[in-house]
C-alpha cells in the first residue's frame, strides 16, 4: 500500500511522500530512499470477537495492577472451561466460585478493602489528589504485610498512612487536619505514625514550611504580595537554621502573619505620603478607601492565622517575634494597625 500526499506523512531523510506499508516486516518505508519512517505495531488482541459474550470468553487479561484492590489485581471473570477447553460440570464450577469467594473475603482482604474505602472517601471530601490516595493505600498495604495493623484500628493506621503519603508527595497536611477528617485525635495518629516510620523504612523528606504557604494564604484570603514576602522570610530563616526542629505549619503561619504586618506598615507609609499631597477631601477619602482595601488583603489576626495553621496563638506569637528578631525586621505594633471591617 502506498501513502498519498493527502495523508501528510513525509520521509524525514528526503522529504518524499512516496511511502509504502511493508506488512510482512511491519514497517512504513520510503520508496525513494529506503528509509524506515515508522514501525507498524498492532497492540490489539490476536483474536476477533463479534459480540460481548465472545469478548468476555476470549479475553485472557483483566484490569491493570491497582493498589486499591486487596490482591493488587482487578476483578476477572471465571471461565466455565478448564485448561484444555473442556466445559466444567456444574458442581465443579460452583465449588470454584465458592473458593473464589473465600479467597476474596479472607480477613486481610476485608481489612484492606475497608481501609481503601475509608481513605478514598476521606480524600474525596478533602479534595486530596489521586496520586496521594494511591500512595496512602500502598503504605497501608505495606503495614498490613508487616503485621503492623494488628491491635490498631483501621482509622488510626489509615490516617497515619495518609499523613505519611501527604508528606512524601510534598502536599503536606497538619496532623490536626488529618485527625479531623478521620474523626480521631492527633495523639492517635502520632502514635501509629511513629510505629510505621520505625518499621516500614519509608524515606520521608524533611518538613518544608514553604509547602504550606499557598494553601494557608488561600484560606486566609491574603494577597500574592503577602505570600511572596512570607516565602522570602522563610527562605532567609532556612539559611540561618531557624526552621530546624520547628513545627512547619506553625512557621508558615507565623511567616504569613509577619508578612501581613510588614505589608500593612508599607501600605500605611505609602498612603500617608499620598494623602499629604492630596488636594481635596474627596481625593483623601478615595485614598483612604484604597488603603483600607489593601489592608484587608494583608492583615490577619493571630487567632485567624492560628486556626488555619492548626497551632495555638502562643505559637504564632512566639514564632513571628523570633523570625523578626533573628532576621532584623522592624515590625510595627499589631495593636496600632486597625483591620478594616
Amino acid at each position: 500500500m502506498v501513502y498519498t500526499e493527502s495523508e501528510h506523512r513525509v520521509c524525514p531523510k528526503c522529504g518524499s511522500t512516496n511511502l509504502e506499508r511493508d506488512e510482512k516486516h511491519g514497517e512504513l518505508v520510503c520508496r525513494d530512499c529506503g528509509t524506515v519512517v515508522d514501525y507498524l505495531i498492532d497492540y490489539g488482541p490476536e483474536w476477533r470477537a463479534f459480540n460481548a459474550d465472545q469478548r468476555a470468553q476470549r479475553e485472557r487479561t483483566g484490569a491493570p495492577i491497582s493498589e486499591r484492590h486487596p490482591h493488587k489485581l482487578g476483578d476477572t471473570i471465571i471461565d466455565d472451561r478448564d485448561t484444555h477447553g473442556r466445559r466444567l460440570v456444574d458442581w465443579r464450577f460452583r465449588r470454584l466460585k465458592r473458593w473464589d469467594r473465600w479467597i476474596s473475603n479472607d480477613p486481610v482482604s476485608r481489612n484492606i478493602r475497608s481501609a481503601v474505602e475509608l481513605i478514598e472517601r476521606v480524600c474525596s471530601q478533602a479534595n486530596i489528589p489521586r496520586s496521594i490516595v494511591d500512595e496512602a493505600i500502598r503504605i497501608y498495604r505495606k503495614a498490613v504485610e508487616k503485621d503492623l495493623v494488628r491491635g490498631r484500628s483501621i482509622e488510626n493506621t489509615a490516617a497515619a498512612a495518609l499523613f505519611m503519603a501527604c508528606k512524601k508527595r510534598k502536599h503536606p497536611r497538619t496532623i490536626k487536619e488529618i485527625a479531623k477528617l478521620f474523626g480521631i485525635t492527633p495523639k492517635d495518629i502520632n502514635r501509629t505514625h511513629r510505629v510505621l516510620l520505625r518499621h516500614l523504612n519509608e524515606r520521608m523528606p524533611a518538613p518544608d514550611p514553604k509547602q504550606y504557604l499557598s494553601r494557608f494564604a488561600t484560606e486566609l484570603g491574603v494577597s500574592e504580595d503577602v505570600e511572596m514576602l512570607a516565602r522570602e522570610i522563610l527562605e532567609k530563616a532556612e539559611k540561618k537554621g531557624l526552621t530546624v526542629s520547628r513545627n512547619p505549619a506553625g512557621l508558615a503561619g507565623a511567616a504569613l502573619y509577619l508578612a501581613g504586618l510588614l505589608k500593612a506598615k508599607e501600605y500605611i507609609e505609602e498612603y500617608r505620603e499620598k494623602m499629604k499631597e492630596a488636594e481635596s477631601e474627596e481625593e483623601k477619602e478615595k485614598l483612604e478607601r484604597e488603603l483600607n482595601e489593601k489592608l484587608r488583603t494583608c492583615r490577619r489576626t493571630q487567632p485567624e492565622v492560628a486556626k488555619i495553621s492548626g497551632v495555638t496563638e502562643v505559637t504564632i506569637r512566639n514564632r513571628y517575634k523570633e523570625l523578626a528578631e533573628e532576621l532584623g525586621l522592624e515590625v510595627p505594633d499589631p495593636t496600632k494597625i486597625d483591620v478594616p471591617a
